[in-house]
């Protein structure tokens, strides 16, 4: 673990992984939004290829971070993937209302 963690977050890190990909997923940006904003800082996630992860996961993603949008926290998304990711996202189980606006490159 990074030195800049604080211990408390080390341990609620460590228990966080529970071999559930699809609920670590939903907690791990709520933690690492809270660690952020504690630190007066932001965090911007960059994740490319992202038409390769599992739509389960993808929907829990989605879903965390908008939970970070409605607490305020200073996490951000910033994702690629080739032509087929948003039909992936929207056939991924996530409720319309939740979905971020986003915009694709032509």
């Amino acid at each position: 673990m990074p030195a800049l963690l604080a211990p408390q977050l080390r341990v609620e890190l460590l228990k966080l992984s529970n071999g559930d990909l699809e609920q670590d997923l939903l907690a791990l940006p709520e933690l690492a939004g809270l660690a952020a904003q504690r630190a007066e800082t932001a965090l911007i996630l960059f994740i490319d290829e992202l038409q390769y992860v599992d739509e389960d996961e993808l929907a829990a993603l989605t879903m965390a971070l908008h939970r970070c949008a409605q607490r305020a926290l200073p996490i951000a998304l910033f994702g690629a993937g080739l032509p087929q990711l948003p039909g992936k996202m929207g056939r991924a189980r996530i409720v319309p209302a939740t979905l971020p606006k986003s915009s694709t490159a032509r």
